[in-house]
């Protein structure tokens, strides 16, 4: 009999993975239809999700509406495209999600026009919006305000904010409990200390090739 329990206690199942939300702000139809620029093969929540996944968190992809509260309760990141502004209630709706928003939640401004006189406008609204709830006292925010407007530029960018996004979550659970070293809950491994970003991504080159300036 003890054969057989320690032969079921090999096979227990792994702890689930932590949930990363890539929340997408877009007008003109959902998620599966952004594609903002011209070299991309899949919708860009696609490629965010993939990004996600690379760092062993299991990605959910929702949309940003008017009557949906941003989920603060776990890690995630905001991909804002600015004509998000000029749809009905998209100001708002931007403004509610971002009051309040802790630091692992992570906005991303997507400039896939960045020349263009009325995305700049609506950029600098986005970003003015951002500035009066507070966001940008974040490192990891600033980074996501000033945007990405290439696909090369967001493919590094979005990776390192997810991993920004996880190290400030993990910092706050860890800080709930009063210093202790916590279970993770968005790596399969528990006690497990983080690798670097450059370590985390050392087994699978980007193949957008070598990092360019996130603009």
């Amino acid at each position: 009999m003890a054969g057989a329990s320690e032969m079921n206690s090999s096979y227990l199942p792994e702890p689930p993975l932590g949930v990363f939300t890539v929340e997408i702000a877009t007008p003109g139809g959902s998620s599966a239809d952004w594609r903002p620029f011209p070299e991309q093969e899949l919708p860009l929540a696609e490629y965010a999700r993939q990004i996600v996944e690379r760092l062993d968190l299991k990605a959910e992809v929702i949309e940003l509406t008017a009557d949906r509260d941003l989920d603060t309760s776990r890690p995630g990141i905001v991909l804002i495209d600015p004509r998000f502004m000029t749809v009905p209630d998209g100001r708002a709706a931007l403004e509610a999600a971002m009051a309040g928003l802790p630091k692992w939640v992570v906005p991303m401004l997507i400039l896939d026009q960045p020349d263009d006189a009325q995305t700049a406008d609506l950029a600098e609204q986005v970003t003015d919006i951002l500035s009066a709830a507070g966001v940008l006292s974040a490192r990891s925010a600033r980074r996501g305000a000033r945007g990405a407007s290439s696909f090369r530029a967001f493919s590094v960018l979005v990776r390192d904010l997810v991993f920004e996004a996880e190290g400030h979550y993990i910092s706050y659970r860890s800080s709930r409990r009063h210093g202790a070293l916590p279970s993770s809950p968005l790596s399969g491994q528990s006690g497990r200390a983080l690798p670097s970003p450059s370590s985390r991504f050392a087994s699978a080159p980007d193949h957008l090739g070598e990092t360019p300036d996130v603009r």
